[in-house]
């Protein structure tokens, strides 16, 4: 009887010992045909996570105001003014108010041969954008501190939301000036 439990263990023990060899064996060869990884490839959980922003296509305002909900866009256009609350208060000239939004546009709408002329353009040709979400984008872009963006190219990286109860960007992750 002893004689047969201990066969038993020793069989036992052969075939774990067996196996675990034969796992660990697969996961070196697997190990070996991954590609290493730098430190700087995104790789679990960071504080941080790095976008590659030249991977993304721009859209003009138009397609920017067609796109679905939550998508990740690039917007490419003119800075028109600021705007709080509404769309409706939009301030489309030197001095501006707020330091809380943009309104981006396809064009530029100039002053027309009368003074209080402009160009026509309606709501649906307006982009709003929130300068709420970082301190140093809200710094760095509101008319109020910076006019001379007034009617520059601006491309703006940031995800579609309903802002001002209409098409927006509501978070900025990165801009630039063209």
């Amino acid at each position: 009887m002893r004689k047969s439990i201990f066969t038993f263990i020793i069989m036992s023990l052969f075939f774990c010992l067996g196996g675990c060899q034969k796992i660990e064996a697969e996961d070196e060869e697997k190990a070996e045909k991954a590609p290493s990884k730098t430190e700087t490839e995104y790789d679990g959980w960071h504080d941080s996570i790095t976008i590659d922003y030249d991977a993304f296509t721009f859209v003009n305002v138009e397609g920017a105001i067609q796109a679905p909900l939550g998508s990740m866009l690039v917007v490419r256009g003119y800075i028109f003014g600021s705007t709080s609350r509404t769309i409706w208060n939009t301030i489309a000239g030197p001095p501006f108010e707020s330091k809380t939004s943009l309104v981006l546009t396809d064009t530029i709408y100039r002053a027309g041969d009368k003074p209080g002329e402009y160009d026509g353009f309606t709501e649906d040709d307006l982009l709003p954008v929130c300068l709420t979400d970082f301190d140093d984008i809200k710094r760095e872009l509101n008319l109020v501190d910076h006019p001379e963006h007034w009617h520059r190219v601006i491309y703006i990286w940031g995800v579609k939301s309903t802002y001002l109860s209409m098409p927006g960007l509501k978070t900025i992750l990165h801009y630039e000036f063209e």
